[in-house]
């Protein structure tokens, strides 16, 4: 093709037509950047078909992992609720100073089991990890980006506070002769622990805690819940498209 174009030019240089081979030379330079122009123009939609097709995909796992997160945030808001109604439980009976009876050891074995489920980061730190603007709806990369950081706040604040850890090592071992984890914490000396005052601080600590981690559960709950559905109604704007 080039060669059949070199050709006509020399023919109307040798034939003494400079007016018609400039005119020619300029026709045949346009046809190159229209024919440049509509490259670039196919390899752009080439390349944001296949943004899409990616976008689609990372959606759906993310869809699917927000959904498995779910699962384990009700497992987590319903615990926060048991480690509540056990810790009133016993901060009632203490205050009416009533006898021992079983269900207390059952309830202080509960009460220390505070634990934070995180959400699998793993799909999205993947979407972070490529070009930006591959999820193209800002307002959902947003809600995304909340989403995953409140996880990790969270959890963060669960470190912090160490409940768990803190009956373990202190309240546990010196007014209980046996403890089974979630289970029940046999009380030594009943007595003892009924005037106790690190006791009741203990259980002011789970109903607060318990409270605060129920709370802001409720909330990772209700988001997790809306991305779903947000998710859900950006994935049909793709069978649309």
């Amino acid at each position: 093709m080039i060669k059949f174009f070199r050709n006509i030019r020399k023919s109307l240089i040798n034939q003494n037509q400079m007016g018609k081979y400039v005119k020619y030379a300029l026709g045949e330079i346009l046809l190159v950047m229209i024919g440049i122009l509509l490259a670039v123009q196919v390899n752009a939609w080439y390349q944001d078909s296949q943004d899409r097709k990616l976008e689609k995909q990372l959606l759906m796992e993310l869809k699917n992992s927000i959904t498995r997160d779910s699962l384990e945030i009700a497992r987590n808001l319903l615990n926060f609720k048991r480690i509540r109604k056990n810790a009133i439980y016993l901060d009632s009976m203490l205050t009416i100073k009533a006898n021992y009876t079983p269900k207390m050891d059952s309830a202080f074995g509960r009460i220390s089991i505070f634990f934070v489920t995180e959400s699998d980061y793993v799909i999205f730190d993947r979407i972070k990890s490529l070009k930006s603007g591959i999820i193209s709806n800002d307002s959902l990369f947003t809600s995304l980006s909340n989403y995953y950081n409140f996880s990790k706040f969270l959890a963060g604040v669960d470190r912090y506070f160490q409940n768990g850890a803190y009956f373990r090592q202190d309240v546990y071992p010196k007014y209980f002769k046996h403890y089974r984890y979630g289970s029940y914490a046999q009380i030594a000396n009943y007595e003892e622990l009924r005037v106790s005052n690190e006791i009741r601080v203990a259980i002011d600590y789970c109903i607060n805690d318990a409270n605060y981690y129920r709370n802001q559960t409720k909330h990772r709950k209700e988001h997790a819940r809306e991305l779903i559905q947000d998710i859900s109604q950006e994935l049909k704007r793709f069978k649309n498209d």
